[in-house]
């Protein structure tokens, strides 16, 4: 693990060489531990790795967590950490037990690892979260992870472009295993930054994070852009099947071609493809710019004039066809690798709602 300050350093290397075993030496800064402590540097990438999973799902795999813990009182009890190493383990301990919602166990790791030695940088943050107290400018200088911390609180908060500038920074002062772990949470951010507090119903958060959605689902995150979808919420919050029912009914999802409108809409519960995703904006683009005569104009270019389509993979005689050629067109939906549309690819929540921005 990387040292972020010089004087840390130095006093690492101090407490090097004078110790053997778990030294009893105390400080009063933060310490962040040499690299060559392989066995914390491990522990302290399974935290995060756990850690970035409970904040994007809200919950941590119970099993593994409790084995990462079982696996740190292993290796404090083997006598051969020195002091500031046990009390590493017991801070990310804590941090573990903390996110499987026990915090009697976390305060008793966090007052172990205190007595083991005094100021450990997990040690504090373990302090922070256990008080829901959020880390200041001032710590920043001490040590980066409480620059995470503050990405993290930011998120929680739903600051996301905060949250994305401070997750960049310690990504630049920290081990590339911190990226690695909280690198879908940051994009995440990235992708909310613009649509941030769009919709406060409870359950649009937990529906942020899902990397499938269903055609009922897709219509809900729709309704974050309100002059979108005006016409089918007058600008109030109606329950997803009821939305699903009025635009159904209005053919917005039902295929623009004639030969195909007797397949009927997409159904509420199917899982939502690239395709099913192109054939929904071409519909609402037009009704959008009050452009009904463009919706089939690729297919009386193409197939009534016998040309071959220009995306391989998406057939003339395809429903979406026109559907396809239009988003790609116009720039709300590309092509995955510069030729194929990759049609049958399902679709983000996050994927879904930036697509929704290109609308202007």
């Amino acid at each position: 693990m990387k040292v972020l300050k010089t004087a840390f350093l130095s006093i690492c290397l101090l407490f090097s060489l004078l110790s053997s075993g778990c030294m009893s030496a105390q400080t009063d800064k933060y310490v962040e531990l040499n690299s060559d402590s392989q066995q914390t540097a491990f522990y302290e990438e399974r935290f995060t790795e756990l850690d970035a999973v409970y904040y994007m799902n809200g919950k941590v795999d119970l099993t593994v967590a409790q084995v990462y813990i079982n696996d740190m009182e292993n290796a404090i009890n083997a006598d051969s950490l020195k002091k500031a190493d046990c009390a590493r383990l017991y801070a990310l301990q804590g941090l573990i037990g903390l996110l499987k919602g026990d915090t009697s166990f976390a305060r008793d790791r966090l007052n172990m690892s205190r007595s083991s030695f005094k100021g450990d940088v997990r040690a504090s943050v373990l302090e922070d979260r256990l008080k829901s107290k959020k880390s200041s400018s001032k710590k920043h200088n001490e040590n980066a992870l409480f620059i995470i911390e503050d990405a993290l609180n930011s998120y929680s908060d739903k600051d996301y472009a905060n949250a994305v500038a401070y997750f960049d920074e310690a990504f630049l002062l920290l081990d590339n295993f911190y990226q690695e772990n909280y690198r879908q949470l940051r994009d995440f951010c990235w992708s909310m930054r613009s649509t941030a507090k769009v919709n406060a119903h409870s359950g649009y958060d937990k529906l942020l994070t899902k990397n499938k959605i269903t055609v009922e689902q897709m219509l809900e995150l729709a309704t974050t852009r309100t002059d979108l979808m005006y016409a089918y919420t007058a600008g109030k919050a109606i329950s997803s099947s009821v939305l699903y029912k009025r635009v159904a009914a209005s053919g917005e999802l039902t295929s623009c071609r004639s030969a195909y409108k007797n397949q009927g809409p997409l159904s509420r519960d199917a899982a939502v493809t690239k395709t099913m995703c192109a054939r929904f904006l071409w519909n609402l683009w037009n009704k959008k710019k009050n452009t009904p005569e463009q919706l089939n104009k690729y297919s009386a270019l193409f197939v009534d004039a016998s040309m071959r389509s220009p995306i391989p993979d998406v057939s003339r005689d395809s429903p979406d066809f026109d559907a396809v050629l239009g988003v790609v067109e116009n720039d709300l939906m590309h092509l995955e690798d510069g030729i194929n549309f990759s049609g049958d690819k399902t679709v983000s929540a996050i994927e879904f709602i930036e697509l929704l921005q290109k609308f202007n």
